[in-house]
């Protein structure tokens, strides 16, 4: 059996031991999917998490936010982040605890992962703006109800969680790849693809699928390296993850573990960018820095 069959066995058979999405997250998912879905109900769902509960209200309280006074609720916190920011980052916050709690080998460095991670999301949000602003009016797939905002940030968050799983459960061969990798100065998609079969994107869209993550989260990841491939309405979603994940890469904000990043031109001429509106982007994710790692401190 070739490691991509191994991988894939790995992730299809439910008697393996791969990290589950904890009770409360799956909750979350299906109450946030009804139009019912009020505050008062996702508040009650983080607080039955104490762990959870604890990094919303640290980060309700921190820097990042700069609340006029104390947050002491969910509800509050609710108030001050923002309801579907709130959604976005539970669920995050819950896939990285469950892969952080995992022995990763000493092949990644767990919180320059974190770092760029949410680098990415922060980067992919502008972008998004961006872009919903440039075509407002139209009746393009840019429209707000073909790419929720909360879903691509969640999106480009969780994007590099394939490489996690190599890294815990296949150490031997990622350890080759992240060598020979950087040996040959090449992106690292590149390599996954050639000495596993596979690369981290389809391998986190395969975790997603297990987790039961709808596609309009797990799609824009599983074909950010591949963005042309990926079907509409999701294909520009995967466009803004790769390049929000460019940005972040040569804004230098955390470390995904490749040494060399790029993006297709025809992933700036599907997104209607210019060179300049990339240079712009990668500034003003640089000036973000300190709110990026502010962001990072208070949901460790």
């Amino acid at each position: 059996m070739n490691i991509k069959e191994q991988i894939a066995d790995l992730v299809r058979d439910p008697k393996t031991q791969l990290p589950t999405l904890p009770v409360v997250l799956n909750n979350i998912m299906k109450i946030t999917s009804s139009e019912t879905a009020s505050a008062s109900v996702l508040a009650d769902f983080i607080g039955r998490d104490q762990a959870m509960a604890n990094k919303v209200l640290r980060l309700a309280n921190s820097a990042y936010f700069r609340s006029s006074r104390q947050v002491d609720s969910i509800m509050r916190a609710i108030v001050v982040i923002g309801f579907n920011e709130i959604v976005s980052l539970t669920i995050g916050m819950g896939v990285f605890s469950s892969l952080s709690r995992s022995n990763l080998h000493g092949l990644l460095d767990m919180n320059g992962l974190w770092l760029h991670a949410i680098g990415c999301s922060f980067a992919a949000r502008r972008l998004l703006r961006r872009l919903l602003a440039r075509h407002a009016g139209t009746r393009r797939a840019f429209e707000k109800n073909a790419f929720r905002e909360e879903q691509l940030f969640l999106s480009a968050l969780l994007h590099d969680v394939g490489k996690v799983i190599f890294a815990v459960y296949f150490p031997e061969e990622y350890q080759k790849v992240l060598r020979e990798t950087a040996r040959a100065q090449v992106p690292l998609y590149q390599k996954e693809r050639e000495l596993l079969g596979l690369d981290h994107a389809r391998l986190a869209g395969m975790i997603m699928d297990r987790w039961n993550f709808p596609e309009s989260i797990s799609l824009p990841c599983t074909y950010h390296h591949s963005p042309t491939a990926c079907h509409e309405p999701h294909q520009t979603g995967a466009m803004v993850v790769q390049l929000a994940s460019f940005i972040c890469h040569i804004a230098q904000i955390g470390h995904s573990g490749n040494p060399k990043a790029a993006f297709s031109i025809a992933v700036r001429d599907g997104l209607a960018l210019t060179t300049g509106d990339i240079k712009t982007e990668i500034e003003s994710l640089k000036a973000q820095r300190t709110a990026i790692e502010e962001f990072l401190a208070a949901i460790r």
